[in-house]
Parts: structure tokens; sequence; C-alpha cells
């Protein structure tokens, strides 16, 4: 597993609109993915942002494999087995667990050199958590009406 964090971000994106305000981990994509199985109603894309470091990243045989060890140490619950009413936490860090399935990838500067930084957009089963902004469309999209 490769160790790597989400980056959190404004509502907006900065470049257009002067960013203000409360941060959260990703935002909901409103675009509909046709090749994704099930998009609207039980998966919907998220777009999060991630830093990992850079040995790690040269470590990995792929991108796509570097993309799938990092979702997976997201979905990991943490070490802390047990709580103070000694019920394990079976949630991630962030609350939404991921899917291995990575739909877009976009690299992006990073502030220092031991740092890699991606812009992902990846899949989850929930349609609406709290540390992310907006909601998943609903419906599925594909339907044809009849005549």
């Amino acid at each position: 597993m490769v160790k790597c964090k989400l980056i959190p971000m404004y509502q907006h994106n900065p470049a257009y609109i002067e960013a203000t305000g409360k941060k959260k981990y990703g935002r909901y994509s409103n675009r509909y993915f046709n090749n994704v199985k099930g998009y609207g109603t039980k998966t919907w894309a998220v777009w999060i942002e991630l830093e990992a470091g850079v040995k790690d990243y040269d470590k990995a045989e792929s991108e796509e494999i570097f993309f799938h060890d990092c979702i997976e140490f997201l979905n990991t619950p943490p070490k802390k087995k047990t709580s103070k009413r000694g019920i394990r936490r079976k949630q991630s860090i962030y609350g939404l667990k991921f899917n291995k399935q990575v739909l877009l990838s976009i690299r992006r500067p990073s502030e220092n050199k031991k740092t890699v930084r991606f812009h992902l957009l990846v899949t989850t089963d929930k349609k609406k958590h709290k540390n992310f902004w907006f909601e998943g469309p609903v419906g599925s999209f594909g339907t044809r009406r009849k005549k």
C-alpha cells in the first residue's frame, strides 16, 4: 500500500471565483459517465485531490497500480482497534469508500519536490456525504423512452 492523503478543497475552483470559507475533501461530479455501469443509481463520481511521496510513485510499476494502492490505503480504517465504547471503527478516515476504478487523472504541480499531486475522478457507492461538496446526480440517463 502507498501512503497518501486527500487535500481539502474549496467548494468552487479558485481560478474562476475567489475562494474563501470552508474546505472539504472533494466534490461530486454532475457529469454523466456512460461507461460506468449503474452510474446515477448505484455509483457516483467524486473529484479528489491526492498527495503522495515521490519515492512511492517511482516504485510503482505504472500509474494505474499506484492509484489502486493509494485508493486501497484511503479505504482502510484507522489502526486504532477500539474506541471508548469498545466498538471497532469500520469506516475509512474520510468517510467514503472509493472504488478502484479511476475515470480520469490529472497531474498537478506540487508545492515541494518530495511529494506528487494528482486530481482524480473516482467512483463511490454513496450519493452524498458531509465531507464532500454537492451530491451525485440521480437517475439512469441511458434509458430509452417508450413510444
